[in-house]
């Protein structure tokens, strides 16, 4: 029984399988006429894509930039289908004629026709492609594209030509060694590893799918949605983790006992590791921060572009990307600027030389702070004289904006520092830098005291000369 059979006994049975089959005259002839059609058809359609690329696609190249993209054409719509659906449809053309050839002499198509089979739904398979690769952007489908749906098909080709020499559906019986005691099968193996890899891809798509709908067609907090889609595909990931492990036929003491083991060894080499990761799971869970927010790191203004299990990357305003344990975030205190008050306000002091005109320094300021879109029209902006100190008359500004859109006060400050001074010197408002003025009081004998140092100083130098 295909059961008893190891892996070895079942490779060995499928390379015998297939030199006989091969060494049938009829056979390799359909193989080199299959191998013939392939390698011509990729030729001819390689060069049809690329002329319609030249025809097409050159216009596009001579067209001056513009800030704003413009709508993509009828023929940018169709052109990705029609590269795609070029060589299936050459070679299912091909193919055809090759098998009425055969026919018409008398020669077996098992093979030809098995290629048309495949074929037709590679077909539509690439018109598939097209179509997303026509609406949607093209990044997003290349990931789809080459992570997920070539490999698939890959596989059912694979299968189908296996299926040749050997009974696939029985296959996965074969036992490839024993683990712990347990048979682990083809069918096992192949379920915790290719079957895992593409509930993972699967899973990440979803989220990344559901995202951009999401984003695009309601108002929800992509933050908050990014979080809560992370900490989701996290909990499918686990569940599909604990399936593949399942599957492997693994006794659950066997496990249990391994795992114990292994945890007290990792537990202490790993333990920063555990924290991020747990501290991850609380951050997801809590949503109290979420991908897009602002918040403060080590005194830095930052936006976070990722949240991780592990970590959270977030990127400064001078453009750099931090990788933050999520053990800081989660056990220190963080200033946030986006939560649900995002209104934050703004303080600065100027000082003017006494004498100024307290009247018309107000206005200045008051018209520096309503000139800025930024800071906002209630709660109102407002200037106070809050001191009177040894060389200047302070006043104090007070505004307020949405941290919401933009993070921190810089733009703002610099704005109404330009318009000051600009005012300032269209005014003649003297702004003073720190001195002090002595006075000399009258009534006291000054050229006295003076006179007396002096001779102080200069007794001591004619005691020095007179010894040397």
């Amino acid at each position: 029984m295909m059961a008893e059979q190891n892996i070895i006994d079942f490779l060995s049975a499928l390379f015998k399988k297939a030199q006989i089959f091969l060494a049938r005259p009829s056979v390799f002839i359909q193989v080199m006429t299959i191998i013939a059609i392939l390698v011509i058809v990729s030729v001819v359609s390689g060069a049809i894509v690329l002329f319609i690329r030249r025809l097409f696609l050159k216009p596009k190249t001579e067209e001056p930039e513009s800030e704003k993209a413009p709508k993509k054409s009828l023929m940018q719509y169709i052109l990705p289908s029609i590269q795609l659906l070029i060589y299936p449809v050459l070679a299912l053309i091909s193919t055809y004629f090759a098998m009425s050839f055969f026919q018409a002499q008398g020669q077996m198509v098992g093979l030809l026709q098995l290629l048309m089979t495949i074929l037709w739904i590679y077909l539509g398979y690439r018109f598939f492609l097209g179509i997303l690769y026509g609406i949607f952007d093209e990044k997003s489908v290349q990931r789809f594209h080459w992570r997920l749906f070539s490999p698939l098909f890959g596989l059912f080709v694979l299968y189908q030509i296996l299926n040749i020499f050997a009974d696939m559906s029985t296959a996965t019986e074969v036992i490839v060694t024993d683990v712990f005691d347990s048979p682990l099968t083809m069918g096992a193996l192949f379920i915790a590893t290719v079957g895992l890899y593409f509930w993972i891809d699967i899973t990440w798509g979803l989220k990344d799918i559901i995202h951009a709908l999401a984003a695009r067609f309601t108002n929800v907090n992509t933050g908050r949605l990014e979080a809560a889609l992370t900490l989701g595909s996290y909990i499918l990931l686990g569940a599909g983790l604990a399936m593949s492990i399942s599957s492997l036929g693994i006794d659950s003491t066997t496990f249990a006992a391994i795992t114990a083991g292994l945890s007290v060894g990792f537990g202490f080499g790993m333990q920063s590791i555990v924290n991020n990761f747990v501290s991850g799971i609380l951050l997801l869970f809590e949503g109290s921060i979420n991908p897009g927010d602002r918040i403060e790191v080590n005194g830095e203004p930052v936006t976070i572009q990722k949240m991780g299990i592990n970590s959270t990357i977030v990127k400064a305003l001078n453009g750099y990307e931090y990788i933050v344990p999520n053990s800081n975030l989660q056990g220190s205190t963080v200033t946030t600027y986006t939560g649900e008050d995002t209104l934050r306000r703004g303080l600065k002091v100027y000082g003017v030389a006494y004498g100024s005109d307290v009247k018309k320094v107000k206005e200045i300021l008051l018209e520096a702070m309503k000139r800025i879109p930024r800071v906002l029209d209630t709660p109102k902006p407002a200037v106070i004289l809050i001191n009177l100190g040894d060389s200047t008359l302070d006043f104090m500004i007070v505004y307020w904006v949405d941290y919401s859109k933009v993070p921190g006060f810089g733009g703002v400050n610099a704005n109404i520092n330009e318009y000051f001074l600009q005012e300032c010197d269209k005014y003649d408002i003297e702004i003073p830098y720190p001195q002090q003025d002595i006075h000399f009081r009258d009534g006291v004998p000054w050229d006295d005291i003076l006179a007396t140092r002096a001779n102080r100083i200069e007794k001591p130098e004619k005691a020095i000369a007179n010894n040397t």
